[in-house]
């Protein structure tokens, strides 16, 4: 974001909490021109009173007892901020300097909205809360269970009803809000009451990924990404031991690539580990983004695994195989945001069960035998509109009504 709106004229800080591994020197983004503020996690903020100072003290003191301890931290809660333990220090001389026009919060932690909004009471800044995620789920298409992470009764409900008001109250100042699918978009305005909302979609870079080419006789099928144990995982899996079932000479002849899953949580790849397969597939524990589309760029087929009846889920690895250009097998019992985009950029088809995955794979392996490859014809114009720098330009005309950028509209 800061690097794409840099690029568009506009005047970009971004301020961070300090890290001592300096991850930002690994950024692979070329943050030229960008003012970078460091500033450290704060212990006793002073834009708080005594009252709330001395529950930052009590909360930093609950870990080292023991007995105690719990009951302290649920106390806390009732009077810090969200993510209290994530707030950044903005009473440094260099964060006082700053003078914007406008500030985009992007959470979670959600206390980057309380920074956020102490510095728009303190510049007259406009606010725009950015929802990577929703903070308050009301769709029921997104009440899944890593998003509601309150507890159980009796103080499991007031703190979920204590984090709405709290919402709500940050909600009041802002001038606009952004999030990432259209049920997402729709949630922030219900949770933050802010109906000047923005859809920016997670989106695709511009790097060039050169691909490997496959072998004539083989086709080469990908995964890349964690699963939760929310996700239709288990059909993919289930529909693998289908295929080596059906078609047992075709085991050294298709390929499944299962990169990064082994870095998901054991409850939710229960169906890989307690399958045959796991010595049949080239499963693997987390590699690096750039090592990640390699894999990508260098198979035949891509999987997506939607997931399970849930609408507005849009994570960033879909759109990269959007930017891969390879075709996608979209694994979905029901629309979760993704077949609408496959569709409309012929990117790939969908398979809902079991028997349908084994069917497709066979499908596009006797394709590529027959043909060489598999045939593919996305619609380019179309998948361009989801690429990072349009949604940035979007983004854009959406903070600045003046700003002169040019964006790709969705041609199909």
């Amino acid at each position: 974001m800061a690097r794409n709106l840099t690029d568009l004229g506009f005047s970009v800080t971004v301020l961070t909490a300090e890290d001592p591994a300096d991850v930002l020197s690994t950024w692979q983004t070329d943050l030229s021109g960008i003012h970078i503020v460091r500033t450290r996690i704060a212990e006793n903020p002073k834009e708080y009173g005594p009252f709330k100072r001395s529950m930052f003290f009590l909360y930093r003191i609950s870990n080292g007892i023991p007995l105690l301890g719990k009951l302290l931290r649920n106390i806390c809660f009732f009077f810090l901020p969200m993510d209290h333990h994530l707030l950044l220090d903005i009473s440094s001389p260099e964060v006082e300097q700053l003078e914007p026009d406008v500030v985009i919060a992007s959470g979670g932690p959600w206390s980057i909205f309380e920074s956020a909004r102490i510095i728009c009471d303190r510049t007259k800044a406009e606010l725009y809360l950015d929802y990577r995620d929703p903070w308050n789920v009301y769709s029921k298409d997104l009440r899944i269970e890593i998003l509601q992470h309150m507890g159980s009764w009796p103080l499991g409900p007031l703190k979920e009803e204590l984090n709405k008001k709290r919402e709500e109250r940050i909600g009041r100042s802002a001038t606009g809000v952004i999030s990432v699918s259209p049920n997402t978009v729709s949630n922030s305005i219900i949770a933050s009451g802010c109906k000047n909302a923005c859809l920016v979609y997670n989106g695709f870079g511009d790097e060039q990924i050169t691909a490997k080419k496959t072998n004539a006789d083989r086709l080469v099928v990908t995964f890349t990404g964690t699963i939760n144990k929310e996700q239709c995982f288990d059909i993919l899996i289930h529909g693998i031991e289908e295929f080596y079932q059906q078609f047992p000479e075709l085991q050294d002849k298709v390929v499944f690539n299962l990169i990064g899953v082994l870095s998901s949580i054991p409850e939710a790849i229960s169906a890989l580990l307690k399958s045959t397969i796991l010595e049949k597939v080239n499963a693997t524990k987390f590699v690096p983004a750039e090592e990640s589309k390699i894999y990508q760029a260098s198979s035949d087929l891509l999987m997506s695994v939607a997931w399970r009846s849930l609408n507005g889920i849009l994570g960033s690895k879909f759109f990269e195989y959007l930017k891969a250009g390879k075709p996608i097998l979209l694994i979905s019992e029901k629309d979760d945001g993704k077949e609408t985009i496959l569709y409309e950029t012929g990117s790939g088809v969908i398979c809902r069960n079991v028997d349908e995955f084994a069917a497709s794979i066979k499908k596009f392996y006797d394709e590529k035998i027959d043909s060489g490859q598999i045939a593919h014809s996305p619609n380019r114009s179309v998948i361009e509109h989801y690429s990072y720098k349009n949604q940035m330009r979007k983004l854009a005309t959406f903070i600045d009504p003046n700003a002169e950028v040019s964006i790709t509209t969705k041609v199909n």
